[in-house]
């Protein structure tokens, strides 16, 4: 905040750094509001003109406001034609999350096509490509893709890029049932956060490396990391992150059953549901949390609730009974 306040009063006539720094606290802190004390000091063309208001579509992007962010991108025209391929990327990324796959697809292809584009930009702009051409069934062009984003972030030493392409990695593995791949790529990811110094998502690394490990049978490595993320994740708040490695954690003390291995897995998952309600609507994270606490409470012999909580798990995603 005090370098943006430092730009803002320096740079008067070049609101760009300081909407910059703005724009990286409120993606640290989460809060929009955090930049509104600099935005003061600009006139309202610059508070309303289209640096700002791509960086709020970034930021919402990265804190899962997908519906939020499309709408200002729809409510802002201007923005369409102007050849910014960080915005664009964020956009393609809503579209993908909100299941517009070809706008998604389209609109990567035009930030790919831009002739500044930084390593950076590029890798991710091939990440998306690759995530949502996984999703329209298109397993080659997505390695390909994916393989291109990789390569972008070994070559240029971008550790934290690298770590997010090793994750979307992970899950592509996951989809064709190559569990020993995903294992391995999920521990590359933890190793590029570890090297980038990011230890939020080195903590998201590890929930899904400590999955992969409890499948495997490898429960005592998979409580470990489990612990320590959540030890730095409960620190950070409410979050699906947070949700996230609590069901891990649930199912891992369900599969192990360890000494009180059923009653932990209770307590995590009942813990988990709380965490998860929070967050707001009925979401795809509420309905697993439901389920994880369905199977911890059969796991006891609490069968009513157990039955409770699946049907509502059930009532939630919308599947019939007995998918």
């Amino acid at each position: 905040l005090r370098l943006a306040r430092l730009a803002a009063h320096l740079l008067p006539d070049d609101p760009e750094t300081a909407l910059y720094l703005a724009g990286r606290l409120v993606q640290h802190s989460r809060r929009l509001a955090d930049a509104d004390e600099v935005l003061a000091r600009f006139p309202e063309s610059v508070r309303l003109g289209p640096v700002w208001i791509a960086w709020q579509i970034t930021w919402m992007m990265g804190s899962g406001q997908y519906a939020g962010a499309l709408s200002l991108w729809e409510s802002h025209p201007e923005l369409h034609t102007l050849p910014d391929p960080a915005t664009f990327y964020s956009v393609a990324a809503c579209l993908t999350q909100t299941g517009q796959f070809e706008q998604a697809a389209d609109l990567a292809r035009r930030g790919l096509a831009l002739n500044e584009v930084t390593s950076a930009q590029r890798a991710s702009l091939h990440n998306v490509s690759s995530i949502v051409r996984a999703l329209m069934g298109q397993p080659e062009a997505a390695e390909a893709h994916l393989e291109a984003a990789l390569a972008l972030a070994r070559e240029h030493g971008l550790h934290q890029m690298l770590g997010a392409l090793l994750q979307n990695r992970t899950k592509n593995l996951e989809r064709t049932d190559r569990f020993a791949a995903a294992l391995t790529a999920a521990r590359g990811a933890f190793q590029a956060y570890a090297e980038a110094g990011d230890t939020v998502r080195q903590a998201n690394a590890g929930v899904l490396v400590a999955g992969h490990l409890t499948e495997f049978g490898q429960y005592q490595e998979a409580e470990t990391l489990l612990l320590d993320s959540l030890a730095l994740l409960e620190r950070q708040g409410t979050s699906r992150f947070l949700v996230v490695a609590q069901t891990t954690l649930a199912t891992l003390y369900r599969d192990w059953q360890p000494p009180h291995g059923a009653v932990l897995a209770l307590r995590v998952a009942r813990g988990a549901l709380e965490q998860a309600r929070q967050l707001g609507p009925v979401s795809s994270l509420t309905t697993f949390a439901l389920a994880t606490l369905a199977r911890a409470e059969a796991a006891v012999g609490e069968l009513e609730q157990a039955t409770l909580h699946a049907q509502e798990a059930v009532d939630a995603s919308g599947l019939a009974p007995d998918e």
